[in-house]
């Protein structure tokens, strides 16, 4: 058996550099070895999971079943099984509570939930609306020409109101089908129509719409606005409608997140809409053992931009969003 054995605080770990943790190991530090032990545990579970599998199908093709037909019905299974978990999550009793905007668990009404949104937002600078209102009017001939500040906060709030709306008349669409009024809505319904009900879909799916979402021993709790579950693959996709003008991806002047956990990330609407689909991923895959393949935003501005319009581009853009697992684990130990 090795010896373990002890060096200065200062020598950091050969292998990531560490130097946090005294006891080094002959896999690196303390953390290290923790991890080489987790992925050896991984890979012989792996390797168990192959035998069953491979045991069960030399019985299918015993019985003349084949191999083809074992697969199917592996996947067939395996399918089943995530619509279970789907439809044991929408079963759960979490409510939220909009006025207050509040996640409620019947069964436990003492447990507090932090919102997702909320959570993110501590780690990029405040949006303090009055006082950036205050310098775009006194710097920007754009702004000063058109509105006084309070005028300019009074839009923001209006469009903020509008995006709540829109929301809600894309869920009583593909809940009830009741038609949108407002032209953002329509244009979202259209979408819907078009890339998940109509024939150009590649998608056999069941989707659900408002599926709240929580972790109990992490405090969190939030909505995704569509989850897709495509019955054909097997594959689950969150999807998010944004109804911001323009989704931007670099900070303005450069500004990055306040916190360790999202330095590296631009100060912008991708960055923590990216962050906000990569924890509900987190809950999906952790709580409730829902594989999530991919997240989409699915951008309805409230008018193209006049380059989209000139190239006759679509209203409604899908934009894929990075999954920054790594930035999220940051934000979860901080908590």
């Amino acid at each position: 058996m090795r010896n373990f054995r002890t060096e200065p605080f200062s020598s950091p770990c050969h292998v990531c550099g560490s130097t946090e943790r005294r006891n080094t190991y002959p896999h690196g530090c303390k953390g290290c070895f923790k991890k080489e032990k987790q992925a050896i545990a991984a890979r012989v579970k792996k390797r168990q999971e192959s035998a069953i599998l491979a045991d069960e199908a030399r019985q299918s093709l015993d019985r003349g079943g084949g191999v083809s037909g074992f697969f199917q019905s592996a996947r067939d299974q395996k399918i089943r099984d995530i619509h279970n978990r789907i439809v044991s999550l929408l079963d759960a009793d979490i409510k939220l509570i909009r006025d207050t905007h509040q996640y409620v668990l019947a069964s436990n009404k003492t447990l507090k939930f932090r919102n997702v949104t909320s959570v993110i937002a501590k780690h990029f600078e405040p949006f303090h609306a009055r006082q950036i209102a205050t310098r775009l009017v006194s710097i920007s001939a754009k702004y000063s020409r058109r509105y006084t500040v309070d005028e300019l906060v009074a839009k923001w709030e209006s469009e903020a109101e509008t995006g709540t709306l829109v929301h809600s008349e894309l869920q009583k669409y593909i809940e009830d089908g009741k038609k949108p009024k407002s032209i953002i809505g329509k244009r979202g319904a259209r979408w819907f129509d078009t890339h998940i009900l109509g024939p150009s879909t590649r998608y056999d799916s069941e989707y659900y719409c408002e599926v709240r979402l929580f972790h109990e021993e992490l405090g969190l709790a939030g909505t995704v606005d569509l989850l897709v579950h495509d019955k054909k693959s097997g594959n689950c996709y969150i999807l998010d409608w944004k109804t911001s003008k323009k989704i931007e991806r670099r900070g303005y002047e450069g500004k990055k997140g306040t916190t360790s956990a999202t330095r590296t990330l631009p100060d912008c609407r991708y960055s923590k809409y990216a962050l906000q689909m990569t924890l509900y991923r987190y809950i999906l895959e952790k709580k409730f053992q829902i594989p999530i393949k991919a997240s989409y935003i699915i951008h309805v501005p409230r008018r193209a931009s006049a380059s989209r319009r000139k190239l006759g581009k679509a209203h409604v853009q899908l934009i894929k969003a990075r999954y920054l697992r790594a930035n999220a684990e940051r934000i979860l130990a901080m908590l």
